[in-house]
């Protein structure tokens, strides 16, 4: 079957406001589909908010016209909101009359019970929706059509300066373009911070309120997304980081198999009079929910040839028993070793086996070693 990706342009914009929600209605009429004796045209899509009991959705208006010669039925299919699963309802329509156009198919998106609590603040801040639409024979189940659809609130869509109401996050006075990013950062403050905070919120690596203001909380959750979307883990929302966290295919957060992660820094000191010295080094929990009680570590040390002093294939171990609560950062105990401080140039650390509070132990075959340098 052909499938179309469909634009949608917003022809007349209202802000509406009613019950302490606010809904972001823009009037349409646009073909979405038009094939397999079926044709659906979008009139109109709203945005609410949500307040109180009523959670979130986004509710679209479709008219169809069934030429064919029984009942059909239309689905919406594999819907995200900002990359994050969402669900909707189906219609049906009759068989072609002489009326032409059908009534308005009522349909909406609403919250995956699966992951209620991101998808419902992905809705609530809606900045893209993108689903397929599925036309099927309701007598012999043939498919007989399908369309992408694929909808950008923000950039096809201008708020009307001025308007309120509760429930909504809608950037003012304008369209906005999420296409140049500038390094945010640990003291960062402002607008872009902002965003970047109900971005993560929607996908679930960040709790609270979006308050403008890069802090620890936000550095864990920007790690977190990193770690979780194949990015270079760092304390820094960089460019590539928001490009990749404002698209459609950012993933939403889940928790880690090993939600232990070597942190930022590691440390060392020369035990003065003996060949040794010690490290220890920052490990990162980065499960929401789960608490670590002990862990192991495997590391191996270079020198500024690259030549491992410990032999070119042996680790040691270092066993931690230790509690490190959802979220928090600790320094592991110092570790001694005994070579000359002068021969040493890098150590290599990888996690390799957790013990949860709750007595469950995982364990990582084919661990990735965070390099640190002592110079």
């Amino acid at each position: 079957m052909k499938k179309i990706t469909v634009l949608l342009l917003a022809v007349v914009l209202g802000l509406l406001s009613f019950g302490g929600m606010s809904a972001l209605a823009v009037e349409q009429r646009r073909t979405l589909l038009d094939e397999g004796g079926v044709r659906l045209i979008l009139l109109k899509y709203e945005l609410i908010g949500g307040s109180g009991s009523i959670s979130p959705y986004i509710s679209l208006s479709i008219r169809g016209v069934n030429n064919t010669d029984h009942r059909v039925w239309v689905d919406l299919k594999d819907i995200q909101v900002n990359g994050v699963s969402v669900i909707g309802t189906t219609r049906s329509i009759a068989a072609h009359t002489d009326t032409g156009e059908s009534s308005p198919l009522l349909y909406s998106v609403r919250a995956n019970d699966v992951n209620r609590t991101v998808s419902e603040a992905a809705l609530k801040n809606a900045r893209e929706l993108e689903m397929r639409i599925c036309v099927q024979d309701g007598e012999n189940y043939k498919d007989l059509a399908e369309t992408k659809v694929s909808i950008d609130f923000i950039r096809e869509s201008v708020k009307t300066p001025g308007s309120s109401g509760g429930g909504s996050s809608w950037p003012s006075g304008g369209s906005i373009s999420y296409g140049d990013y500038k390094e945010l950062k640990k003291g960062s403050k402002g607008q872009a911070v902002r965003e970047l905070q109900l971005r993560l919120i929607e996908l679930g690596y960040l709790d609270g309120k979006a308050d403008g203001s890069f802090g620890k909380k936000t550095i864990a959750a920007v790690r977190s997304f990193c770690s979780q979307n194949n990015l270079a883990v760092d304390n820094v929302a960089t460019p590539d980081m928001q490009t990749k966290l404002f698209s459609s295919g950012a993933k939403a957060y889940s928790e880690p198999w090993i939600p232990l992660e070597i942190g930022q820094r590691v440390e060392w000191k020369d035990k003065r009079g003996y060949e040794m010295f010690s490290w220890r080094t920052q490990v990162v929990n980065n499960s929401k929910s789960r608490t670590i009680k002990g862990f192991e570590l495997e590391y191996y040390i270079t020198d500024v040839w690259g030549k491992r002093l410990l032999g070119n294939m042996i680790t040691r171990k270092y066993t931690v028993t230790m509690t490190v609560k959802p979220g928090q950062t600790v320094y592991t105990p110092w570790a001694a070793m005994g070579f000359y401080i002068a021969n040493v140039d890098k150590l290599h650390l990888a996690v390799t086996k957790i013990a949860f509070a709750d007595g469950e132990v995982r364990e990582v075959y084919e661990p990735d070693f965070f390099n640190c340098s002592f110079h």
